[in-house]
């Protein structure tokens, strides 16, 4: 393990170590302030109530037995008034919680903290995201089945429900800004179709960073006209192909070259997203370590 991956992992330590010491009231009464409370809704009086069930989804979740007999009985043993540690009430509870609850409640602490972070954290004064996808098996039930289904190559009854997640993530505070998830495969189910319907998060003056994936023409255009900067691995096929004589010459292994709008236009775009789209576009393109890397920063004086 290198120098940093060791601090990164004893920053991480740390920061789950201060929440599994504090017991389930100190999350409970984060998410119940009045700053978030008026994202939930309860219609009478439970045990379990949006908050604190969802506190102790989040207690479950961070600490080494995570199973649903241990979050409840914490609770129980910390509850004046005798409880039941039966996990019945707390799953069903559980199942209640909106997605979309926990989707705004996420977005608005990653904003409320961006705000706060010092400049010194941001490159140049400017905010600076990650954008990056995976997949995760769930859960295999019906309904997961039905909405997320499994890989085509496995027969029915031997994989698990798979879906795609891609999300964009501050580099200073290391909080996602914004998720969004769909099925693994099919049509507009790739990392680049949920990407677009998130990019109003971005900003004049961000930078963005991301791998080969999401370098595409129409991306490319759609930061280049927000005025949002990106730094992106180029495609493998392209970054084969590049001549570093060729272009406007910056540098050693650094040049700017101008790329021309595809032949095949993706069938996703509508007429006026067509002819809106540039003939050209002028990138940077510059090997850094043996990774090609392409830009919308075009100075070298200034990057």
């Amino acid at each position: 393990m290198n120098h940093n991956k060791k601090i990164i992992k004893h920053q991480t330590n740390i920061s789950l170590n201060k929440l599994k010491n504090n017991n389930i009231d100190f999350i409970e009464k984060f998410i119940s302030s009045d700053k978030y409370k008026s994202q939930f809704f309860n219609n009478r009086n439970r045990i379990y109530t949006q908050q604190k069930t969802l506190s102790m989804f989040i207690s479950q979740s961070i600490n080494q037995d995570g199973s649903c007999q241990n979050v409840v009985n914490k609770l129980a043993l910390n509850r004046d008034e005798k409880t039941s540690i039966s996990t019945s009430g707390y799953c069903k509870a559980r199942n209640r919680l909106s997605t979309s609850i926990i989707k705004n409640l996420t977005k608005d602490i990653a904003q409320k903290n961006e705000e706060k972070i010092d400049k010194n954290w941001r490159f140049r004064d400017r905010n600076v995201y990650l954008i990056d996808g995976t997949t995760l098996t769930m859960p295999d039930t019906e309904k997961n089945q039905k909405e997320y289904p499994q890989s085509k190559t496995q027969k029915d009854g031997l994989g698990f429900p798979i879906c795609r997640i891609v999300s964009i993530i501050s580099l200073a505070t290391g909080l996602i800004i914004d998720a969004n998830i769909g099925k693994y495969s099919g049509k507009e189910t790739g990392e680049q179709a949920l990407l677009r319907t998130m990019l109003h998060n971005f900003k004049k003056g961000d930078i963005v960073l991301a791998d080969a994936m999401y370098s595409t023409y129409t991306l490319l255009s759609y930061m280049i006209e927000k005025e949002v900067t990106i730094i992106f691995v180029q495609n493998g096929a392209r970054s084969r192909k590049i001549d570093f004589t060729q272009g406007e010459i910056l540098n050693r292994n650094d040049h700017i070259i101008t790329i021309n709008a595809p032949k095949n236009i993706p069938s996703w775009m509508s007429q006026q997203e067509i002819d809106k789209l540039p003939k050209e576009l002028k990138i940077r393109e510059i090997n850094i370590f043996g990774k090609i890397l392409i830009t919308t920063m075009l100075c070298s004086e200034t990057t």
